[in-house]
């Protein structure tokens, strides 16, 4: 089996990373699980793949190639991409399926921004799981035991504040290559030198 033939990069879908095609489960993901503890049998059942899925993993792995976007330029165009359009029909989705019964602020208690966090992603508090991450599975037809299952200390508050969050319209990514930089370095822009 060649790994070609299960592993994809697709520039709108986890900002370039290499994942197992037709998903958001990124080859990184997949290969941190095996360098933990995770077996074979606990990834299988955590995301729904196949043996050959992980085992193309590997194989991407092994050939040294990234397993995130290595360039500026690359990471620029890989987040930047024109997905607007999948945007606007997550929000309005998560709109749709919000709990109504709890109020707008609500995710005010769960949901924060933390700069050197995931590139200031508005993220799950005290996790390195993103809204846009949860969302994402959400809008992909994941339910919420899905989650709960592959994200085991995440609750089901924790993801209907995603769903509050991303119903409100604010970026679930930095909008700006300048806010992107502004998270990421503060006040040390790459390429500078310090004087």
């Amino acid at each position: 089996m060649d790994w070609q033939d299960r592993i994809e990069k697709v520039p709108g879908v986890l900002s370039g990373k290499p994942v197992i095609k037709n998903t958001r489960i990124s080859v990184e993901q997949i290969v941190g699980h095996l360098n933990g503890s995770w077996t074979e049998d606990d990834i299988i059942s955590g995301y729904d793949i196949t043996a050959e899925d992980i085992e193309a993993c590997r194989k991407f792995a092994a050939t040294g190639e990234a397993l995130s976007p290595t360039t500026w330029a690359e990471f620029e165009a890989a987040v930047f991409s024109d997905d607007d359009q999948r945007r606007k029909q997550i929000v309005l989705y998560c709109e749709r399926h919000r709990n109504k019964t709890l109020q707008i602020s609500d995710w005010q208690e769960r949901i924060e921004q933390v700069p050197v966090v995931l590139s200031g992603k508005p993220i799950i508090k005290g996790t390195r799981i993103s809204v846009e991450q949860i969302v994402g599975h959400l809008y992909g037809g994941w339910n919420e035991d899905d989650i709960i299952t592959s994200y085991s200390h995440l609750t089901p508050e924790d993801i209907e504040a995603c769903r509050q969050f991303a119903a409100t319209g604010k970026p679930l990514s930095p909008t700006t290559w300048t806010e992107f930089e502004a998270n990421v370095f503060g006040d040390r822009q790459p390429g500078k030198q310090k004087a």
